[in-house]
């Protein structure tokens, strides 16, 4: 603008020289301003592809989060239903498992019918024994309620398992080898 100026005061007949150089200034202050122009707009076309890009980031990041969210979620029921199964599982082998032992041990019972104190002592094993049954049912039931409640940890277990006289390593045994073929059945489906 200065320039404009100084050319609206100086006369072209007068100093034409000035006038010319004057305009060459013009010129070179006019392309420097283009130059710059289309700089501001290069740089402001990155910014905005910039910001588009960092907004599609962020998009695919949140949907990511919800199918791990999903994956979790389905992941949790699976494993309930299982963890139920297994409970069904192991209540009936172990009332299969005192079934054979009461019928064993009524097998190899002799009871001799004029001996009052041998009935006696009979009633009171049957007694005990139901007492067991009726203390093992209870300890399952409540195995089988912690289960069906995810609200089971590894001392409940423990403690149950103890209490039931059931050998630690089978149990370990039979739920790695579960947990074995649950992996490798998710991993097929999920991979599917």
């Amino acid at each position: 603008m200065e320039l404009q100026d100084e050319i609206h005061k100086i006369k072209r007949q007068d100093d034409l020289e000035k006038f010319l150089d004057l305009m060459k200034k013009e010129t070179e202050v006019l392309k420097l301003e283009k130059s710059i122009s289309k700089t501001f707009q290069d740089y402001d076309q990155t910014e905005r592809e910039l910001f588009t890009a960092f907004s599609d980031s962020i998009r695919d990041s949140h949907e990511k989060q919800r199918a791990q969210m999903e994956y979790t979620k389905y992941f949790g029921i699976v494993l309930s239903v299982t963890g139920s199964f297994l409970a069904f599982v192991y209540s009936t082998l172990k009332k299969q498992q005192l079934k054979n032992i009461i019928d064993e041990r009524l097998s190899t019972l002799s009871i001799p019918v004029t001996n009052d104190e041998s009935i006696n002592k009979l009633l009171q094993n049957t007694s005990r024994m139901n007492e067991n049954i009726l203390y093992n049912s209870d300890i399952l039931n409540n195995i089988s309620k912690k289960i069906s409640e995810s609200s089971i940890n590894k001392d409940d277990i423990a403690e149950y398992i103890n209490k039931s006289n059931i050998n630690p390593k089978y149990v370990y045994i039979g739920t790695t080898i579960f947990g074995m073929w649950l992996i490798v059945v998710l991993s097929k489906a999920f991979s599917v």
